[in-house]
């Protein structure tokens, strides 16, 4: 990571400028809102959550599986401005981090609403409420933007990449990115959008590739993939949280982060390796059935975004992917609750 940064070993710096700050962790039952949660937390910032209630015993148990108990969490509808301000003015933070969205990557009419309610509406919602604020009492905003917003544009992708989203996802999270770098643009607002790639780890539902194979191989369960010819670059959760609290202590010194960056990764590994390697690291006989899945139309091989700025400014992934997955498969193990849908 950079000079003095979050992510050093003794985590010295990162008390000097952290410690006892105020933020807003909006989504913080989300997979990378309990992460963050736990390295904030390890961090010493003042912390208060907030997101919408159905999920909130199951949050506070996974919290407290990564080490992170008993963090306060507000229950609100982030799609109404009264709700964000309400939070706001409870909490007075210095920084928000909107986690807040819909994850889902269906194409459906439906999926796509519940991508715009989840993530457009929910930054719009925020912004109206920033507005109705003194500039003096507006905290900043760090939110994590997706490498699905670049879609199918020609890889790899750096911040000047012109999008192509091309699913309702990338398309919502792309539209928010687009109303919180105006806002930051035109002065109105402190923000920064760090797009993310892959990102996995503790905690992450089994609905994505890693957790799938993981949670399979646990089990005993034989494991259905493509050829698994495609290539990616992955970025563990840790370091995830880590940049992203960097980024949110330079906002607060008044660093001023690019508004747009996309977050440092892993060296690219196709899925076929990266399956072989996970099942290295649960260390224990699965069957990959590989070929088993077609793979989907019109799918890039090689793609992922361009970490050549972030590394420029001093951040890298302090986590190598085989450490990584050693790390997530003994977080899966020790919780099987959590594999088998538990509350």
């Amino acid at each position: 990571m950079s000079s003095g940064a979050l992510a050093g070993n003794d985590g010295k710096g990162t008390d000097r400028r952290l410690g006892g700050a105020v933020c807003l962790l909006a989504g913080i039952n989300g997979f990378l809102g309990a992460n963050l949660a736990a390295a904030a937390r390890r961090f010493g910032v003042d912390l208060l959550g907030v997101d919408l209630p159905g999920a909130a015993k199951r949050g506070e148990r996974v919290r407290a599986a990564l080490g992170a108990p008993g963090i306060r969490v507000v229950p609100a509808d982030l799609t109404s401005p009264a709700d964000w301000l309400r939070a706001i003015r409870e909490a007075r933070p210095a920084l928000l981090f909107h986690l807040a969205g819909n994850t889902g990557r269906g194409s459906t009419e439906e999926d796509r609403a519940r991508a715009f309610a989840g993530n457009v509406d929910t930054t719009s919602a925020l912004l109206t409420a920033l507005a109705a604020l003194p500039a003096a009492e507006r905290p900043a905003v760090l939110y994590p933007g997706s490498q699905m917003e670049y879609g199918l544009a020609p890889p790899p992708w750096s911040e000047g990449t012109e999008c192509q989203p091309a699913n309702p996802y990338g398309e919502a999270k792309l539209r928010a990115t687009g109303m919180l770098l105006a806002a930051a643009r035109g002065g109105s607002l402190g923000a920064c959008v760090a797009r993310l790639p892959l990102v996995y780890g503790p905690a992450q539902p089994p609905i994505m590739f890693v957790p799938e194979l993981i949670c399979a191989a646990l089990s005993g369960v034989p494991f259905r993939m493509t050829t698994g010819l495609q290539r990616r670059r992955f970025l563990h959760a840790a370091d995830a949280a880590a940049f992203l609290l960097d980024l949110a202590a330079g906002l607060l010194e008044g660093r001023n982060p690019p508004v747009l960056l996309n977050a440092p990764c892993t060296e690219p590994v196709s899925l076929r390796e990266l399956a072989e390697r996970i099942v290295r690291a649960v260390d224990r006989p699965v069957r990959l059935e590989i070929g088993a899945v077609p793979q989907r139309e019109g799918e890039i091989l090689d793609a992922w975004p361009d970490d050549g700025a972030a590394r420029a400014l001093g951040y890298s992934c302090r986590i190598p992917l085989d450490e990584g997955l050693r790390r997530t498969v003994e977080w899966y193990e020790a919780n099987a609750w959590f594999r088998s849908g538990g509350a």
